[in-house]
């Protein structure tokens, strides 16, 4: 997964989380913006089977944003 973020303060602290199917949210971790710094990358990591994350969540001061996940190919599980 790519998370590309934009417009913040430099150092400004960046936390992720996933929510699973159930509704439940796994934290995936943390960074610091860098303006303009698009070749850095951070690895995050969750706890989380892929095929389970319905959305990513990310929170820098008091903002939140949140993305659906949509899952592509195979087919759907009941």
């Amino acid at each position: 997964m790519r998370i590309w973020v934009d417009g913040f303060k430099p150092g400004a602290l960046c936390t992720v989380w996933l929510r699973s199917s159930d509704g439940t949210r796994v934290p995936a971790g943390s960074f610091r913006y860098v303006y303009g710094d698009d070749t850095n990358a951070t690895e995050l990591t969750s706890g989380i089977d892929p095929p389970h994350v319905t959305a990513v969540g990310l929170v820098v001061g008091s903002r939140t944003y949140v993305a659906p996940v949509r899952q592509s190919g195979g087919t759907a599980k009941s």
